[in-house]
């Protein structure tokens, strides 16, 4: 089971940094585009704001689920370092560090939901996209960062229980 498990997380963070890396070709692109139509007064190239700021977000809210999927967030390593040093209080740490991101994603994800779902049949102004594009990436972006926590937490918790079967079998 664990072995299907860490081959869907493989296959999905490919498709993710496959996903990220289009999308900044396409910034890319598209920004050198923008530059050269204001620069030779081309007005037909300017709905290409909406998509700019299209590709932008997805590269934004799938880029954090990454992120938090690495570990790589936003971390003080300070304390992450003194912690380390003193075990009987890591425990605590840990758990309060998932207690601090267990709050941020449920705001995160209720909010972002909200946004989707009050957008209803808006449309951008120019290319007429529903509006629900943008919004999609944060809502995707909840729902990867939920589950990225939940296997972390389910990890954690087997270490923590595991290393105090060690101690139990030492002592």
């Amino acid at each position: 089971m664990m072995k299907l498990i860490k081959k869907i997380d493989a296959i999905t963070s490919k498709v993710l940094f496959a996903l990220i890396q289009l999308c900044v070709v396409m910034l890319l692109l598209l920004l050198c585009a923008q530059i050269i139509s204001r620069y030779f007064r081309i007005q037909f190239l300017s709905p290409q704001d909406e998509i700019i700021n299209l590709c932008f977000a997805w590269f934004v809210f799938i880029g954090v689920a990454l992120l938090f999927r690495e570990g790589a967030h936003l971390r003080v390593e300070f304390v992450d370092g003194f912690m380390s040093r003193h075990e009987k209080i890591q425990i605590y740490y840990k758990f309060f560090v998932h207690l601090c991101q267990a709050l941020f994603i449920g705001v995160f994800f209720s909010s972002s939901l909200n946004l989707y779902l009050d957008s209803g049949q808006r449309t951008s102004p120019m290319l007429h996209f529903p509006q629900r594009l943008w919004y999609g990436a944060i809502v995707c972006s909840a729902i990867l960062m939920s589950l990225y926590f939940v296997a972390k937490f389910i990890v954690d918790i087997g270490n923590i229980v595991d290393k105090y079967k060690t101690n139990e079998v030492q002592s």
